[in-house]
């Protein structure tokens, strides 16, 4: 049923925000029985919307999109927020482009820029530009969601952040753990000098500092099960030259191992564009 609703309010809210720019290719979505009580009895679309009975079509439309608008919004307010987020955002919008709709009037001349804004008649899509070019939705606050955010809201967007959790940071975030009585911090630990984006996001924000690292690039790794202990050490040289060095290289494996993997790696983004 909410898609019932939801797609009537929708669809009925793009009839009456594209009236004038249905009738400059051809079209009319009004309903005949509707055209022809208030007495307009014409075919052609660009006659009908000059016509000065042409509210009186439209304000039975207004009536029941924002009627659909509700019981869609009564659906809604039944079912978890996480479930439901992104046709909130769809009925809210929606709902405002309608509503804009009705203080501009649908009385010809119509301007369809903004309600305030005095000019000449322009094209209805400059309403969807005038509502929606300076907000923008990010689903999910990790590290991508967060740093989108910074570089739109640096872009003078206005920014809504959706998270489902509790806290934002994604998988970087830490958390008590009451079975070792400790708190485990639940990042991402290893981040290279070549994950550029990740380093200017940390520079936008202030954060920059607090990365810290060797000034080569040695990772030491240990298995748990084993207890063998060992260093990835991948040097400076743009070449990989540490795969030809036994001990900078991940033990019991060879040139030859790594070269296969390494072309098998190559042949598979080749097949796949990537």
């Amino acid at each position: 049923m909410l898609a019932h609703h939801l797609g009537r309010a929708l669809q009925l809210t793009n009839i009456l925000r594209d009236v004038d720019e249905d009738a400059g290719i051809g079209r009319l979505y009004l309903p005949r029985e509707g055209l022809l009580h208030a007495g307009i009895t014409g075919t052609d679309p660009l006659v009908v919307i000059s016509d000065p009975a042409l509210p009186k079509v439209c304000a039975p439309l207004v009536e029941r999109a924002r009627t659909h608008f509700e019981k869609a919004d009564e659906i809604m307010g039944r079912n978890p927020r996480r479930v439901v987020r992104a046709p909130k955002i769809m009925s809210k919008y929606y709902r405002a482009i309608l509503e804009l709709l009705v203080v501009r009037g649908f009385a010809s001349p119509r301007d369809a820029g903004s309600p305030q804004q005095d000019g000449p008649h322009r094209h209805s899509s400059s309403l969807r530009v005038h509502l929606m070019q300076k907000t923008v939705h990010i689903i999910g606050a990790g590290i991508s969601g967060l740093s989108a955010a910074v570089r739109l809201a640096n872009a003078n967007f206005k920014v809504h952040v959706h998270e489902a959790t509790q806290q934002a940071g994604g998988r970087c975030r830490s958390y008590f753990d009451a079975a070792t009585n400790l708190t485990i911090d639940n990042g991402n630990h290893l981040l290279l000098s070549g994950n550029r984006h990740a380093v200017a996001y940390a520079r936008s924000i202030g954060t920059e500092a607090g990365l810290v690292g060797p000034k080569r690039a040695q990772f030491p790794f240990v298995d748990l099960t084993t207890g063998q202990r060992w260093q990835l050490d991948l040097g400076d040289s743009r070449l990989p030259l540490w795969v030809f060095d036994e001990a900078r290289r991940v033990p019991d494996t060879g040139v030859l191992g790594l070269s296969r993997a390494g072309a098998s790696d190559l042949g598979r983004a080749k097949q796949t564009g990537r």
